[in-house]
This record gives structure tokens, sequence and C-alpha cells, in this order.
């Protein structure tokens, strides 16, 4: 005999928001953009790294794109409402992992100045 588990009520599970809040609530736009770009049946890119907003109005992310395009791989700057992109492309992962990190530090002495 099958055991079935109780069908449980879909407002009884807990929100994506309440999983994974955004570190500022003016950010949805952003993160929305990133998410529709990166899952679903045929997503356009693959995240290679993030770096969310603090001081600055982007989401910046390090992505390689997965449908025909060329240079494959570039650093993508999402403005927080989610309508505008603007990126730089890169060489190779390697290069947009450099990008990213260079701006972590950058981030950093701004912060110690």
């Amino acid at each position: 005999m099958l055991r079935r588990t109780p069908a449980t009520s879909v407002s009884a599970r807990p929100s994506s928001t309440s999983k994974h809040p955004h570190p500022r609530p003016d950010t949805t736009g952003a993160y929305a953009l990133l998410r529709r770009m990166t899952t679903g049946r045929w997503p356009a890119w693959r995240i290679l790294g993030t770096i969310p907003p603090d001081r600055d109005p982007v989401l910046v992310a390090g992505v390689e794109w997965l449908r025909s395009c060329d240079p494959r791989f570039a650093v993508v700057r999402i403005s927080l409402d989610g309508r505008s992109v603007k990126w730089t492309p890169c060489e190779s992962s390697g290069d947009v992992i450099d990008l990213l990190e260079e701006r972590v530090h950058v981030a950093q002495i701004r912060e110690v100045a």
C-alpha cells in the first residue's frame, strides 16, 4: 500500500523573501533581472560571482554568456531597478574574477580612508 504525505497549504510554506532577504529593499528589480537571466529552460548567463550593492547604485555580477556571444565573459552592472544593464567584456573567467576582486579591494580602501 502506498503511503502519501499529507497535503500542506501553500501559504504555510516560507516565501522566497524570508529565505533569502535582499541586502537593500530597493534592489528587487536588479535581483529579479539576475534571476530571469540565469534560470529557466534557456538561461542566458552563468554567474561567476557577484558584489551586492552597498554604496554603489548597481549590482555587479561576473557572468558567462551561454547563448552565442563573443566575447563570452563579462562583468555586468545592473541598475537597482533592473531597467539598465551595462557590461565590460572580458577574455576569460579569470579576467572576470580579477575585475570583481579589484572592485572589492577598491571598496575596502574607500571604507578605510
